[in-house]
């Protein structure tokens, strides 16, 4: 059985270079659909959570709503009570050919942040999201929840 393509869309956000360093990786500027204390945003930019904002608004997304506070961009496919699984790519936290530099290995906990206020957005306090994942077995998962921030990006 095939599946009909065209029925798909791909958004490619570009024009954000930089991930911030510190987690829990809130977003740095007040968004109306922003669930969460606006004191908890962060100071400057998080060019990452911009990029996943705006990838969703070009997906087409809830747009009747983009720019409101009710714009619900996954809410068509996630459903309060459901429960999400989120499986980021954690495939270890080390990169044998430059030390220190996992970003190609892992993806980084701003992304996760972003995408999790979305899912959080859409289930509307009312379900379970959880982040789940199998890294190489020569990984250190304790660093990579370090290095991801996850630790953080939970007790937010």
């Amino acid at each position: 059985m095939s599946e009909d393509v065209s029925s798909f869309q791909i958004a490619i956000s570009t024009g954000y270079h930089e991930y911030p360093e510190q987690p829990p990786y809130s977003p740095g500027m007040l968004h109306p659909e922003y669930s969460f204390n606006p004191q908890t945003l962060i100071n400057g930019a998080n060019n990452a959570y911009e990029g996943v904002r705006n990838a969703l608004r070009l997906s087409q997304l809830d747009i009747k709503n983009y720019g409101k506070k009710d714009w619900n961009p996954l809410g068509e496919i996630i459903n309060p009570g459901d429960l999400v699984v989120l499986k980021p790519n954690f495939v270890r936290d080390f990169r044998e050919t430059q030390p220190g530099d996992g970003d190609c290995l892992i993806t980084h906990g701003s992304i996760i942040r972003a995408v999790l206020d979305f899912v959080f957005i859409a289930i509307k306090g009312n379900g379970r999201i959880v982040i789940a994942d199998a890294p190489q077995n020569d990984a250190d998962f304790n660093m990579i929840r370090q290095m991801t921030g996850l630790d953080e990006i939970q007790l937010f």
